[in-house]
């Protein structure tokens, strides 16, 4: 992780701020793997790494807020911590399995081998080509929920946690796609979900009044 924090201490860790944006961004597929630090060029003199964007190891990073907090001695207690994780959307795929009701449109419904698995395109429970294989689709998912349930289940011994995620429709899931109108559709699913949802307005509003309430207070003298 890079943190101000641990560039203080360490010139090791001393990275330049374009340097950090360059491995978040290094997502497999879509951009090469980054390299920082070593001092070459115009990279900082910090640890030399090859670098992958984090959300290989960790799709939803919100757990590693919590520990990064009492490691660095910003927090002592689950109760000093208000914990506001923003999603950027779910989408319920299937993986590739079918209903009951539905036909068998991949081999032995879900009895699958290596291609299925790793790199097909299988169609999911609404009849789309999810894109990737099985087994990326689980892994990327199953983060995402293990640590909002982890998360939740902290809750009970003092900390605050928020989540906000839309559910999305399949064709506002590829991340690349900056088609004007996808981007709208996004736009418009994020308002609809904070105005008009029960869950997704409740929680904006308990944030918001959690902000407030943490906003200093101001005295004339």
């Amino acid at each position: 992780l890079f943190n101000w924090m641990d560039a203080a201490k360490s010139s090791a860790d001393d990275y330049k701020v374009w340097e950090a944006a360059r491995a978040t961004s290094a997502a497999p597929t879509y951009f090469p793997v980054g390299n920082v630090g070593g001092g070459q060029n115009s990279n900082s003199n910090a640890q030399e790494r090859w670098v992958l964007d984090g959300g290989v190891m960790s799709n939803n990073p919100a757990i590693w807020a919590v520990t990064e907090a009492f490691r660095t001695g910003m927090a002592t207690s689950l109760s000093d911590i208000v914990l506001i994780s923003l999603g950027t959307g779910t989408y319920a795929c299937g993986a590739g399995l079918v209903t009951a009701h539905q036909g068998d449109p991949d081999p032995d419904n879900g009895n699958w081998g290596y291609m299925p698995w790793i790199t097909s395109d299988l169609e999911d429970l609404s009849g789309n080509d999810n894109g990737r294989g099985a087994v990326v689709n689980i892994i990327t998912e199953s983060v995402q929920l293990v640590s909002g349930q982890q998360l939740q289940a902290l809750t009970a011994s003092g900390l605050t946690y928020y989540r906000l995620e839309p559910p999305i429709i399949q064709g506002q899931t590829h991340m690349d796609n900056i088609d004007p109108g996808n981007i709208d559709s996004l736009i418009t699913t994020a308002s609809e979900y904070l105005i008009d949802n029960a869950t997704g307005e409740k929680t904006f509003n308990a944030i918001v009044a959690e902000l407030t309430a943490l906003q200093p207070v101001s005295v004339s003298v």
